[in-house]
């Protein structure tokens, strides 16, 4: 993806920069996460693969010296793949007589949406972080509009939702800025009106949480059981958060 880190492959600059760190080196993080878009069968071979060069890369490095405590893999759509590979062991595994555990770090999991259950499958996971939206038109015979569009939802994945209890009925088409129409093809019009009849507000699904939370100022914290129910409202601390610079640095840098 090219975010950050060196390619696995020039093992003599990695051995460099492990050992000027000395002590203040503690592991090895190893990304795959960009595996997207094939499928699990596919990504978990290609992983797997990933994983072989990683543990010749700890092999040479432990060869060489070097004291590895901890390796950190994965992000969302490869973690349950990490965790199948049998060399990781259940958390730890030895290398060179040094024990050295291995972790998992998927972001996407502490919220959980609906790409994340299609790359994981049999993950289980119930979203936590989901967008309410009304049905504002029946625009045609077949088609429900919800007042949820790219100002609302993140748009860089296709479908952006799908609406919680209705995944089975509602095909989601390209959504606007405002407005995210969703298909039917066997709903009678007595359905319709009773199950998204015009101003009936549904939960949405994001496909991708993670910049989903970013378009909002205030999230709704709904927490209880059968007995009670509490809400309280809070501010989303990633919504334009400060940069860190001041307005009269950015003034005399833009001369």
């Amino acid at each position: 993806m090219n975010r950050t880190g060196i390619p696995y492959t020039e093992r003599e600059a990695i051995l460099e920069i492990c050992a000027k760190a000395d002590d203040q080196f503690k592991g090895i993080h190893f990304y795959e996460g960009h595996m997207t878009e094939l499928s699990f069968e596919k990504r978990r071979e290609k992983a797997f693969e990933g994983y072989d060069r990683l543990f010749e890369l700890l092999e040479y490095l432990v060869g060489n010296g070097i004291s590895i405590s901890e390796v950190v893999t994965s992000g969302t759509p490869s973690f349950t793949c990490a965790i199948q590979y049998p060399s990781f062991g259940n958390n730890s595994f030895m290398m060179g007589g040094q024990k050295i555990t291995h972790r998992v770090s998927p972001g996407t999991v502490v919220f959980s949406d609906h790409r994340s259950e299609m790359q994981n499958p049999g993950l289980g996971l119930q979203p936590a972080a989901v967008v309410y939206s009304r049905v504002i038109s029946h625009p045609t015979p077949n088609i429900v509009t919800f007042d949820a569009g790219s100002k609302s939802l993140a748009a860089e994945v296709q479908p952006v939702a799908f609406v919680m209890g209705h995944a089975d009925v509602l095909t989601p088409l390209t959504p606007s800025e405002e407005h995210f129409p969703q298909q039917h093809d066997d709903l009678s019009a007595d359905d319709v009106e009773r199950l998204f009849g015009i101003g009936s507000g549904h939960l949405l699904v994001p496909s991708h949480i993670c910049p989903t939370v970013n378009l909002a100022e205030k999230a709704v914290i709904i927490d209880g059981d059968e007995n009670e129910t509490l809400y309280s409202v809070t501010d989303v601390r990633a919504r334009a958060h400060d940069v860190g610079w001041g307005g009269s640095m950015i003034i005399q840098n833009g001369k």
